[in-house]
């Protein structure tokens, strides 16, 4: 093998050794395959060995990256992985310099809102009915009204008008009050629980203790 055949193929020896190292990190097969295809395009058009590359290398990468029409959120995936590579390398001590100290995240437009589609959320009432009112009871509230768990547990009965299906939040976000709507169901389910209740305690959602139900437990 030439000098220069063995300069090359050093680069590309580091790859398969990085993409172990994911392997081993319990990294998908997929996420490997994606590694290992983007590294080695990567080292062919930089076209320097690992300890030489420079922060201008990387730039011009990205660049070009850039004018073939990928994305803001596909540059910084692939400023992510190159970031971890080079982490790497300087771990194991092949680099000396990390040019990709160097190298800013790119700016990311905020991500849309994520929401369950209709039949998601029919399947979370059904799941919900099939374990007790309590269950239904939690789901229909939070999802009818948009209250944090925070909220919720701190919700007393003088805080909920069932009548016109809304309940105050004293104390919300910011330390600001609210009022927030209630669907019919929630109402419906708020009075079929209150009818269970024997105690004169004020908050509405309690602990099998007989204590007001905590956060904890909402989540769970």
């Amino acid at each position: 093998m030439s000098i220069s055949t063995l300069s090359a193929s050093l680069p590309q020896a580091h790859v398969q050794e990085f993409v172990l190292y994911q392997k081993l990190r319990g990294r998908r097969p997929g996420t490997l395959k994606a590694y290992h295809e983007f590294l080695r395009r990567f080292l062919r058009e930089v076209r320097r060995p690992v300890e030489e590359i420079m922060v201008a290398d990387i730039r011009r990468f990205l660049m070009a990256e850039e004018s073939r029409g990928n994305k803001t959120t596909t540059i910084a995936t692939k400023i992510a992985c190159l970031r971890s590579f080079f982490n790497w390398l300087e771990r194991e001590e092949y680099i000396v310099k990390n040019p990709m100290r160097r190298i800013d995240r790119p700016k990311l437009p905020p991500a849309a809102p994520k929401f369950l589609s209709h039949d998601e959320i029919e399947a979370l009432r059904e799941a919900a009915a099939s374990k007790g009112l309590m269950d239904q009871l939690l789901v229909e509230v939070l999802y009818s009204s948009g209250l944090r768990v925070s909220e919720l547990v701190a919700l007393d009965w003088d805080d909920v008008d069932i009548v016109n299906k809304q309940a105050h939040v004293r104390e919300g976000k910011g330390g600001k009050a609210r009022t927030v709507p209630l669907s019919t169901r929630a109402a419906r389910l708020l009075k079929a629980y209150r009818a269970t209740r024997r105690d004169n305690n004020p908050w509405v959602f309690y602990s099998r203790e007989g204590n007001r139900m905590s956060k904890a437990t909402v989540e769970y």
